[in-house]
This record gives C-alpha cells, sequence and structure tokens, in this order.
C-alpha cells in the first residue's frame, strides 16, 4: 500500500505564504524559528486545509485557528499553558505592568494572545510545524524535491522569509522586536539589516535600536535552565525603553 502524501499544491502555498499569528499592527512582535506540531502526515494535512478554509491567511488567528484544528486545551476554561507562548506572554505583562502568575498568564493566552486585533505578532522563521529539529517527516509525505531533508528545505525558504519579514517589519514599524532563540541569530541580525547588537548590562539578552523599533534577540523560552523571572524582566527591561 502507498504511503499517503500531503496536497503538495496547497503546501507550497502554505510554505511560501504563512507566517504565524496576531496582528501586525501590533506593537510587540515576537519571531522564532518554528512552530512545534506536525508529527504526522494526518495532523499536518489538517492544518493545510484549515488554513485553506479560513482564507489562506499570512497571519492567522491562533485561538481560531487553533479550535478549528480540535486544539481546545490552551483555551478551554482550564487552559494549559503552552511552554513557548508562556514566555512571550510574560514579556508581555512585564512590558504592561502586569502581573505574571499564572492565572494571569492563562487569562492572556485564552483571550488575547495572537489574535487579530490583539497587541501581539508570532512570527516563523520557517514555515512548517515540526516536533524537533532532530525529527524530519516531510521527505516521506511529499514530492517536493526541497522538502528532502531539513537543510534543503530551510535553505530553500530563509532567503524569501528573511525578505518579507523585514519588509513587514518595515511596512508596520512595530514598537519592539523580539528574536528568540540563539542558532539563528545570524538570521536575526540579517533581518534587521545587520544592525549591530550589544549586551544588556544585566540580563543575558542583546538589543539594537532605531528610529522605528527596538529589537531584541533572548534565549528560546524552552531554552534549559531559563526561569521565568528572566523574560518578566525582559518585559521590564522594555517597558523601560519604550516608554
Amino acid at each position: 500500500m502507498d504511503e499517503k502524501m500531503l496536497d503538495d499544491i496547497l503546501l507550497a502555498r502554505f510554505i511560501e505564504s504563512f507566517y504565524g499569528y496576531g496582528n501586525y499592527n501590533s506593537k510587540f512582535w515576537f519571531v522564532g524559528m518554528e512552530e512545534g506540531g506536525g508529527n504526522s502526515e494526518s495532523e499536518i494535512q489538517k492544518r493545510l486545509n484549515v488554513w485553506k478554509t479560513r482564507g489562506y491567511a499570512e497571519l492567522e488567528d491562533v485561538k481560531e485557528y487553533h479550535l478549528e484544528l480540535g486544539i481546545d486545551r490552551f483555551f478551554n476554561d482550564k487552559p494549559v499553558l503552552e511552554k513557548t507562548w508562556d514566555k512571550i506572554i510574560l514579556i508581555i505583562l512585564g512590558i504592561e505592568g502586569g502581573s505574571p502568575s499564572i492565572e494571569n498568564r492563562k487569562k492572556y493566552q485564552k483571550n488575547v494572545l495572537g489574535t487579530k486585533t490583539g497587541e501581539s505578532c508570532l512570527i516563523e522563521l520557517l514555515p512548517l510545524p515540526s516536533p524537533g529539529i532532530g525529527k524530519w517527516v516531510y521527505h516521506s509525505i511529499s514530492r517536493l524535491p526541497y522538502l528532502e531533508n531539513r537543510e534543503t528545505y530551510r535553505d530553500f525558504v530563509k532567503k524569501s522569509r528573511i525578505q518579507n519579514i523585514r519588509r513587514r517589519i518595515s511596512e508596520y514599524t512595530p514598537r519592539c522586536v523580539v528574536f528568540y532563540g540563539a542558532t539563528y541569530k545570524l538570521h536575526w541580525i540579517t533581518i534587521t539589516n545587520g544592525m549591530t547588537f550589544h549586551p544588556h548590562d544585566m540580563l543575558d539578552f542583546e538589543m539594537a535600536e532605531n528610529d522605528d523599533t527596538l529589537f531584541l534577540m533572548i534565549k528560546h523560552p524552552v531554552a534549559a535552565g531559563v526561569t521565568n523571572d528572566y523574560f518578566y524582566d525582559i518585559g521590564r527591561c522594555i517597558k523601560e525603553r519604550i516608554t
């Protein structure tokens, strides 16, 4: 029996067009490497189908999209905190002076984070969901030649993705852009047109700024040994710089 394959026409369009969640008009943008998930052909195809049904959006509403996928554990009456989103929320609460309590973070995740009309934009450098850098399923469920392995995929998409993220930043001039994950540091610098980042005096992150936007490069939200205080304190540092 032949292994089931993805709809490659739809997959190619998703790779070219989908960037993440939220609102380009928001003040606070967060840029990571890639979204989690993508554990099976059926899950990936469902993501593609929902995206198509909802209109091929460049940015989706994170809550609406996941609920249509049948993923409600982050948005129900007793939401589970998603690990990466939770640290982003801590940064936003630090900026806004909100309490970093678990209750506040769950409420923010359920109702505010990554919505079409909200104050945050969650972007991924690489468009395809993946359960981790050590696992690659697309070579066996797609005939697109550039999905043969992670390296060919990354090399195929990164130039256009970097250019488009840079273009969107220039167009919308967010007040703050936070890049997370040290592995892609050179890509973050390229997105900023080669700006020089300087280490913060107290916390372990780097910062650059132009007339419109404050840029930060911070540790990944799920990096080992990084505390909640690290992200909340980054938010408070951002608040000092932009107010």
